[in-house]
């Protein structure tokens, strides 16, 4: 018996739903754990970090840096909870930033420290890392909701 995927549309709403009913028992297993944004204040905001399986938004003034803290979320996702997905609504993603990122968190990260000890290769780690990442460039609304249904 086959797990059935689902999109990210269907997870918001099965989680919603089990939120709205007082069922945390029949939430998604999905919606277990925290990445931490590695901001404390906004950590403590969000009771931890953005829950794994969610969606989240990312709206602000700008030049406040909200292009990179979702580059950021990226790279933790893919580093330590087994991918993410970028909906790039506004055409601002830098792979080679993104690639930056992950080559940096490589270096400061003391798991990945013992494995380039044994294989130092850090920039193929960090494409392995990236390969984890599904990026979803839109040019319509119609495009946003094909890509979360």
């Amino acid at each position: 018996c086959a797990v059935q995927p689902l999109s990210a549309l269907e997870m918001m709403h099965r989680t919603q739903t089990a939120l709205c009913n007082g069922q945390q028992n029949h939430m998604p297993s999905f919606v277990v754990g925290k990445i931490p944004t590695g901001l404390p204040t906004l950590d403590a905001h969000l009771h931890g970090g953005l829950p794994i399986g969610s969606i989240a938004e990312l709206v602000g003034r700008a030049g406040v840096g909200k292009t990179h803290l979702a580059q950021q979320l990226c790279v933790l996702a893919a580093q330590s909870h087994g991918g993410a997905v970028y909906i790039d609504a506004e055409k601002k993603l830098s792979l080679i930033r993104l690639r930056e990122i992950a080559f940096e968190r490589i270096l400061s990260d003391q798991n990945y420290v013992a494995q380039l000890q044994q294989q130092p290769h850090a920039h193929e780690l960090a494409q392995q890392m990236l390969e984890n990442v599904t990026v979803h460039p839109l040019l319509s609304t119609r495009e946003l909701l094909d890509t979360l249904d």
